[in-house]
């Protein structure tokens, strides 16, 4: 169900999970766009991208209308849970593995610096006391 390294689904395979044709999940994401005013994203091609977040909902949408629920109110109903769910993860951020590694590689290399720095300031302190060491000796 991934598509790759789990930047999100693709519609197939969201409509496979959830167990509805493509087409109907299509419609579906056309009224959760316009109930929710959230854009579902998009890869390179144009093809929707679902977080999980959104796979939640659209399984709440097909829970709801197995459960005979008007289609406009599970539309409606799984837009504002996805609302106050993302009003929750308001400090959430995403990153993909690329951009993890990358932040970390910085990290991790200002580190050895800031740590190189403080032993070379620590050797040249000790080096000073050596030497002012050793002019107290050789007088």
């Amino acid at each position: 169900m991934e598509n790759g390294t789990h930047m999100g689904y693709l519609a197939n395979d969201l409509a496979r999970d959830i167990e509805i044709p493509t087409s109907t999940l299509s419609k579906w994401t056309s009224e959760f766009e316009k109930k929710s005013g959230i854009l579902i994203k998009r890869n390179e091609k144009e093809q929707h991208i679902y977080s999980d977040r959104e796979l939640k909902a659209f399984r709440e949408i097909k829970n709801l209308l197995n459960n005979r629920v008007p289609f406009e109110d599970a539309i409606t109903d799984a837009a504002t849970m996805y609302l106050e769910n993302e009003s929750n993860h308001k400090d959430e951020v995403r990153l993909s593995k690329s951009e993890l590694q990358e932040i970390i590689r910085k990290e991790v290399q200002s580190a050895i610096e800031e740590e190189r720095e403080a032993m070379f300031k620590a050797i040249e302190v000790k080096m000073n006391e050596m030497k002012e060491w050793l002019k107290e000796v050789i007088r």
